[in-house]
């Protein structure tokens, strides 16, 4: 091999096929996490931290819909 060719070789050489490698430019943007929570009386809508406050919406009987 050149040196040429030496310095183009993939990061993805030698990794298991299927192998997901993010090829994309890195975004460094805040993450946030909104939730729409409604049933026929009430609407909520708010943002929340982290997943951990998710949780209560899981046994609620109203529709919770959940962006990130």
């Amino acid at each position: 091999m050149t040196p040429e060719s030496l310095r183009f070789v993939s990061k993805k050489s030698g990794l298991t096929p299927g192998t997901l490698v993010h090829v994309g430019a890195v975004h460094k943007h805040p993450h946030s996490i909104k939730v729409i929570n409604y049933n026929q009386h009430t609407l909520e809508n708010h943002t929340v931290d982290s997943i951990a406050e998710l949780l209560p919406y899981k046994i609620t009987n109203s529709v919770t819909w959940v962006m990130v």
